[in-house]
């Protein structure tokens, strides 16, 4: 599960956004989801690890994006977070 907040920003559109995360492993390959998510990137398709909906008002909003695939192994993890065809920012967690 990664969680993360929506800050208010008065330049965003308000509506409905999609975020994708994109985790990478330690041995730096990108978990998938079972099935195939597709996003674009600077004009780039990408693969994402699992994406939600959510609908922004210009307001802070709470995030929790679950990933439903293979399980973890030992080691530090980075997580790529994108709305918007954006990056919005990344993070890296050791699991025992």
């Amino acid at each position: 599960k990664v969680d993360f907040e929506l800050a208010p920003n008065e330049l965003a559109e308000p509506g409905e956004k999609s975020i994708y995360i994109c985790i990478t492993s330690p041995d730096g390959y990108m978990l998938s989801a079972d099935e195939m998510i597709v996003f674009s990137f600077e004009g780039d398709d990408m693969m994402a690890s699992a994406m939600r909906k959510v609908d922004y008002e210009n307001q802070s909003v709470p995030v929790s994006i679950f990933y439903d695939g293979a399980s973890f192994e030992k080691g530090t993890y980075k997580v790529d977070i994108y709305i918007d065809g954006r990056h919005s920012g990344s993070q890296e967690s050791y699991f025992e």
